[in-house]
């Protein structure tokens, strides 16, 4: 992934979870007028009247493959007709990366040519572990601290719970993040030294 690409995920990424541009800034160290350009966009992208994606960024209806089992056929025709005319639309002419998990229809020689080939930047089945946890920081640190802040008390409404998720994800420190993503590269070592396996 090129820098400015990691740039404006992050930057993306730190504007939904209700940081400010000041402080993205501080914390990331980068460009002010890159950091508030992006905001900008982001913003003017943001439906103003409800908080949340526009209806056009929105991920696409999927219900034309309920009922049906989903091998690497049916599939790779969604990825043609709905996901990859989807992306093209959002991205608008801005780099994307695709990320998809190890299930079987995925991870098939015919999905996994198609992707390289039509795709901008996709991660192949070969450059990230499937289904695993350990060098994952939202695996082995985020979601365990999420769960113990959301779960101080109970919520009857998924609206509270959603709440209290994005007040936990607010209120991360630069510390605990620095923490989190330091470990990285110690655990993607032990994997590799355990030869592909679980280290926990």
């Amino acid at each position: 992934m090129s820098s400015e690409l990691e740039r404006r995920t992050a930057i993306i990424g730190a504007l939904r979870c209700g940081r400010a541009p000041k402080e993205i800034i501080d914390f990331f160290k980068f460009c002010k007028a890159t950091v508030y350009s992006i905001a900008k966009s982001f913003k003017e992208s943001e439906d103003i009247e409800e908080g949340f994606l526009t209806p056009e960024r929105k991920t696409p209806d999927r219900s034309q493959v309920h009922g049906q089992n989903v091998n690497k056929e049916v599939y790779l025709d969604v990825m043609q007709t709905v996901v990859k005319p989807w992306m093209t639309q959002i991205a608008a002419g801005r780099p994307y990366l695709y990320q998809q998990d190890g299930a079987p229809a995925h991870t098939s020689n015919l999905v996994q040519n198609w992707c390289l080939e039509n795709l901008d930047m996709f991660w192949s089945k070969e450059f990230w572990p499937p289904s695993s946890p350990d060098p994952n920081p939202c695996d082995y640190y985020l979601w365990g601290v999420l769960e113990r802040d959301t779960n101080k008390r109970a919520h009857n409404t998924v609206d509270s719970l959603k709440a209290v998720i994005i007040q936990a994800v607010t209120n991360l420190s630069r510390e605990q993040v620095a923490h989190a993503v330091g470990r990285f590269r110690h655990r993607v070592e032990a994997v590799i030294v355990k030869g592909g396996s679980w280290i926990e």
